[in-house]
């Protein structure tokens, strides 16, 4: 979970030489330094199953959840070299050209405003989040936390390069690690078995809201990571693959650990019982709340990037014209206060995550690409011209699934959580 110098997001690659090629034309490459990318991809898609995943299903529904987030995972890596490869092909440096140079120039732009859209929710998603912990571990009001973590993001924003915060990446990584191994821990010493985890068909619909939260917060910084090293394949190295293959194993630790002992019990996006569950109970919310933390700095970095590109097209950001008279600053901060508003107009937002990430999640990682291939590539043979179309249905069928669960869910229920300002 790293952050880099180019944090593109999903707008991809520019020009590149041959022998920088990922995989070209040529079929997905087996080498080792090709595995470190869908690696890193798999680790962030597992990853955020740190706030949902581990406190909503039974035993089957752990399996039936591990398993769809492993389809979603392996359906993202691959339109996503698909989408490196059309990049490349066409000489494209964003989606927007992409989109162009196919003869859809409106497809391009929805793209990059579901793009905005996306993150400027999960930035209030997770500033909802931590707020929610710290109230229910410390009864700290809401609005004083809310308004630090405005002050803190203020703070983010007069940095130089919001690239250098990605050291909260490797922060996120030792918590979730942290919280891993402690889960796993007390499932060892509670010497809980797996048969004895309730078996309940009703929390079925869990894992299709958890797919959707996972989709939601898809944490794109890490999707950069993955298009760098797509782009130039030097960039491989055995001690961040390490640390990604590690990290995934966390996620999955967490997610067995999570099910085993708070099976059924505690809800993905509500924190207040399992606050409430004594040592274990807080222990692990105080490490939630150190992992989303971790995220406000890079959502608020992809968010001011991917504002930019889509309301600032062709304009160089980096110049000295615009950042030397603090216009770059400027607009940060007033994208900090409509994170801040948001946090204060929808204070139950686990369910609109949820939504957003079944669809906007679906549409950014999975359609658009899979549009862009039948457009440029499905010609090429009869088998691509085949799996594409099925692909592509098969993304829509996770979306409606994970959307469906969680509108009946919130039909049944009603909302995660009665909270004010």
């Amino acid at each position: 979970m790293h952050s880099t110098d180019t944090l593109d997001t999903l707008v991809g690659p520019g020009k590149e030489e041959p022998h920088q090629r990922g995989r070209g034309g040529r079929g997905l490459p087996l080498s080792l330094q090709d595995c470190a990318a869908p690696v890193l991809l798999l680790n962030s898609l597992l990853g955020t199953t740190l706030v949902a995943l581990p406190f909503a299903v039974d035993r089957a529904g752990i399996v039936i959840g591990i398993g769809a987030h492993l389809v979603v995972a392996t359906l993202t890596g691959y339109c996503a070299f698909l989408l490196g490869d059309m990049l490349t092909e066409t000489g494209s440096s964003s989606t927007v050209q992409l989109a162009s140079k196919a003869g859809m120039p409106l497809a391009g732009k929805t793209i990059q405003s579901m793009i905005v859209c996306s993150t400027l929710f999960s930035s209030v998603g997770s500033k909802i989040l931590v707020c929610d912990i710290v109230y229910d571990l410390l009864r700290i009001p809401l609005w004083k936390t809310k308004c630090a973590l405005l002050v803190i993001e203020f703070f983010f924003c007069f940095l130089r390069d919001l690239s250098s915060m990605g050291f909260t990446s490797f922060l996120g990584v030792f918590f979730a690690f942290g919280l891993g191994a402690y889960l796993m821990w007390r499932t060892v010493t509670e010497d809980v078995a797996f048969e004895k985890v309730p078996l309940s068909p009703s929390g079925w619909l869990a894992v299709g809201e958890c797919t959707g939260l996972v989709l939601a917060a898809f944490n794109t910084a890490n999707h950069a990571d993955f298009r760098e090293t797509l782009r130039n394949p030097n960039l491989f190295n055995p001690t961040v693959m390490f640390a990604n293959s590690l990290a995934l194993l966390t996620s999955l630790g967490v997610a067995l650990g999570g099910v085993l002992l708070f099976a059924g019990e505690v809800e993905p996006e509500v924190t207040t019982n399992l606050a409430r569950r004594g040592r274990d109970g807080e222990v692990i919310s105080w490490a939630l709340a150190a992992i989303s933390f971790t995220k406000l700095p890079l959502n608020l970095r992809l968010l001011a990037n991917n504002f930019e590109i889509l309301f600032l097209p062709g304009v160089d950001m980096t110049s000295d014209e615009i950042s030397g008279h603090g216009f770059r600053t400027s607009l940060r901060c007033l994208l900090c206060l409509v994170v801040f508003v948001g946090a204060i107009l929808f204070p139950a937002f686990g369910e609109v995550m949820g939504i957003l990430g079944s669809v906007m999640g679906v549409f950014i990682m999975l359609v658009f690409p899979l549009m862009m291939a039948i457009k440029l590539r499905a010609a090429r043979n009869a088998l691509e011209s085949m799996v594409f179309p099925l692909l592509l249905l098969a993304s829509l069928l996770v979306s409606l699934f994970s959307t469906g669960c969680i509108l009946w869910k919130t039909l049944v229920e009603g909302t995660s959580r009665e909270a004010k300002w």
